[in-house]
């Protein structure tokens, strides 16, 4: 289980590293906002967010979220507009796939707040997918017995190929993403409404029979 968390840790670092840097790039008015925001975090009083070798989660969370509040009308229209391009295809159904597995966070609060501060300084939606999966796919997969090196090949791979992203459903509260790795392989997110943003809350990776 050690390995499994090691694996995590360096999947997390990975996509936010990349994500941020994506992030900063962008050219939108609320990606520039974003960047300077997170350059005025590093240089907060030392003493209120950091003190020695504690970081205070509870003032970084809430330094976050103040900034996701009033900016919350420019995030849900960035993550609108990127999920407004997609097109339209229907869901993977089990009689073409095989579901490898389905991987949520339901009841670890903790997690779940950390990816709605995520989702706030990066709200991609397909970058936050994939920070999901590569967040909660290394457990699922080690549980289902499948070898480490095996883990970290598919992990490598879904974060270094390109899938070709659609959307299948949206409503008010609820929308459907799928990342398609060519023909065999596919990743499909649910996304609800937290806090401010859009986030992912569930999601499957099916394989073509």
């Amino acid at each position: 289980m050690k390995k499994v968390l090691i694996i995590t840790s360096l999947c997390m670092l990975v996509f936010f590293s990349w994500s941020m840097t994506h992030a900063e790039k962008g050219g939108d008015e609320i990606l520039e906002k974003i960047a300077a925001f997170r350059q005025a975090l590093s240089q907060q009083d030392i003493n209120k967010i950091r003190s020695g070798n504690i970081v205070n989660k509870q003032e970084l969370a809430e330094t976050i979220l103040e900034f996701g509040k009033k900016n919350e009308s420019q995030i849900i229209a960035y993550q609108e507009k990127l999920v407004g391009r997609m097109e339209k295809k229907a869901m993977p159904t089990e009689e073409a796939y095989n579901r490898v597995c389905i991987a949520d966070a339901a009841g670890n609060e903790g997690f779940e707040k950390m990816v709605t501060l995520y989702s706030i300084l990066n709200p991609d939606p397909t970058t936050l997918a994939l920070f999901y999966a590569g967040t909660l796919l290394p457990p699922v997969l080690h549980n289902r017995q499948m070898q480490m090196d095996e883990i970290t090949g598919w992990l490598s791979f879904f974060s270094f190929a390109a899938p070709a992203w659609f959307i299948s459903e949206k409503n008010d509260d609820t929308m459907i993403l799928h990342g398609f790795y060519g023909n065999r392989d596919v990743l499909t997110f649910k996304f609800t409404r937290a806090e401010m943003v859009w986030v992912p809350a569930m999601m499957y990776w099916w394989q073509k029979k």
